[in-house]
C-alpha cells in the first residue's frame, strides 16, 4: 500500500507544486528545530540551582559627582561610603565586584588560559570574576572544601583565589585542593576555597565554571594581583545583602540615608529580584515572538498542502469510486490520503534531520546533545501533526464520494 501511494505521489500532475511544497516543509523543519532548541536549551538550563539566593540582594552603583578632581580624595570617598552602609541598620553585607553584571548576556574571560595540575583550560570557559571579601557572604556561597576571603589573606605572598566545584573537577578530579596553585594570567595563585556552582548570569543560563579573585587594596597587601581579562558588557559594581527581605521601604530609606551623609555621590539601589524579571522577559519574550513567526508561516504551508489535497481528491473521483466499488472501506481510502500527505512530509523531513544531527557533532551553538535530540524529535511531532490536522477535511471528503456516481461522471 505504501509503495502504491508512493508511486502515485511521483506519476500525479502538479510535481512543480509538491516540489514546492517539500521545500516548504524542509525549511519549516529546521526553523522549528531551531527554535526549539533554544527553547529546550533554557528549560534544560532551569534544572541547575542559581546556587545564590537574590531575594535580599542589591545592585549598588555610587557615582562621584563631587567637586574634587584629587583620585584619592575620591577613593577615601567612597571608602567612607562603603563603610558607612557596612554600619546601617539592616545590612548584612557589601561587596564589591568585577565581572559581568547578574542576570544579563555579559561576560568576563581571562585573557590567557588557567594553568595547573597539568591542565591548561581554555580561557573562555572560565567565568572571572574579581571580588572582595564580603561576596562570598552576600551571596550565601556554600563551601565544599577549604573558605571565604578574609583579611588575613593580605599578609599572604600568592594571590588567593576561589574555585566553583565544576572548574575544580575540570582541574583537579575529585581530589583535594587546597593550597595548591594554579597559573592565571602569568601570576600564581593559591587556592583557598571550593564553593557551589552558581549561575549568576540568570536562570536559563548554563553553570559556568567559575575563578573568584580576591580583590584587595592597601600597603598591608603582600601579594601581586593579575589584572586583565576579556570581557563583553562587564560592570565594576557592589552587591548588597540586607538583613531582611528586599522592600521598597528600606530601598527609599537607604537612599535618604546617603543623599544626606553623603552629598558627593549619587546612588543607585536596584533589588535584584527586580533585575532578574527583567531578565526572564528579555530572555522569554524574543523566543515566544519567533516560535509565533514561524507557527504562523508554517500555517501558509499547511494551507498549500491543504490546496493540492484537495485538488488531488477532486482529480482522482474516478480511482476513489473504483477502489471503493472493488470493496475498500471509508476508513482505507481515509487512511490513503492521510498517509500520503505523511509521506510527503517525510520526505521533506528527512534531509532536514540529517542537517539537524550534525549541529551536535560540530558542537555548532555548544548545547548540551540531549538538547538537539529533544529539538529533532519536537520539531518532527509538530510537524506531522499539524500535517495530519490539516489533511483531516480533504481525506473526510473523499470518504463521502459515491462509487456509482464518481464512476458515471468519469
Amino acid at each position: 500500500m505504501t509503495r502504491y501511494i508512493l508511486i502515485n505521489l511521483l506519476k500525479r500532475k502538479q510535481k512543480q507544486k509538491r516540489i514546492t511544497l517539500l521545500i516548504e516543509l524542509f525549511l519549516s523543519f529546521l526553523a522549528f528545530f531551531f527554535i526549539f532548541s533554544l527553547i529546550v536549551r533554557e528549560i534544560n538550563n532551569t534544572k541547575y540551582p542559581l546556587g545564590f539566593n537574590y531575594d535580599k540582594l542589591y545592585s549598588f552603583n555610587p557615582f562621584y559627582i563631587g567637586k574634587s578632581e584629587d583620585m584619592d580624595a575620591n577613593h577615601i570617598a567612597q571608602k567612607e561610603l562603603i563603610s558607612s552602609i557596612q554600619l546601617y541598620p539592616g545590612v548584612e553585607a557589601i561587596s564589591n565586584y568585577n565581572g559581568s553584571p547578574f542576570f544579563s548576556k555579559g561576560y568576563l574571560n581571562p585573557s590567557q588560559p588557567v594553568n595547573g595540575n597539568g591542565i591548561s583550560i581554555p580561557a573562555k570557559q572560565i567565568n572571572l570574576m574579581h571580588v572582595q571579601d564580603g561576596f562570598g557572604k552576600a551571596l550565601d556561597l556554600k563551601f565544599i572544601e577549604g573558605r571565604w576571603f578574609t583579611p588575613q589573606d593580605n599578609a599572604s605572598n600568592i594571590q588567593p583565589v576561589v574555585l566553583t566545584q565544576n572548574l575544580k573537577e575540570m582541574m583537579f578530579g575529585n581530589s583535594s585542593v587546597i593550597g595548591n596553585t594554579i597559573e592565571l594570567q602569568g601570576e600564581k595563585c593559591k587556592i583557598v576555597g571550593v564553593c557551589n556552582v552558581i549561575k549568576h548570569k540568570g536562570d536559563y543560563s548554563y553553570p559556568e565554571p567559575t575563578l573568584f579573585v580576591r580583590i584587595a587594596h592597601g600597603d598591608n597587601v603582600q601579594y601581586k594581583m593579575p589584572r586583565g581579562g576579556n570581557g563583553s558588557i562587564v560592570t565594576s559594581a557592589f552587591l548588597l545583602k540586607s538583613q531582611i527581605e528586599t522592600s521598597a521601604e528600606f530601598e527609599s530609606e537607604l537612599y535618604q540615608y546617603l543623599k544626606t551623609n553623603h552629598p558627593d555621590f549619587q546612588v543607585l539601589i536596584t533589588p535584584m529580584n527586580e533585575t532578574r524579571n527583567k531578565y526572564i522577559r528579555s530572555t522569554i519574550l524574543p523566543l515566544v515572538i519567533t516560535l509565533l513567526i514561524i507557527t504562523a508561516l508554517f500555517f501558509n504551508v499547511l494551507f498549500g498542502m491543504f490546496g493540492v489535497l484537495w485538488y488531488n481528491i477532486s482529480q482522482r473521483k474516478s480511482e476513489i469510486g473504483l477502489r471503493m466499488a472493488v470493496g475498500a472501506s471509508k476508513t482505507a481510502i481515509y487512511r490513503q490520503f492521510i498517509t500520503e500527505m505523511l509521506l510527503l512530509t517525510t520526505i521533506a523531513i528527512v534531509p532536514g534531520i540529517v542537517i539537524a544531527i550534525q549541529f551536535p557533532i560540530l558542537n555548532i551553538l555548544n548545547m548540551e546533545p540531549i538538547v538537539y535530540v529533544v529539538a529533532i524529535i519536537s520539531a518532527a511531532i509538530l510537524i506531522y501533526s499539524l500535517v495530519v490536522l490539516c489533511a483531516l477535511m480533504p481525506s473526510s471528503r473523499a470518504t463521502k464520494i459515491q462509487p456509482a456516481i464518481a464512476l458515471h461522471e468519469e
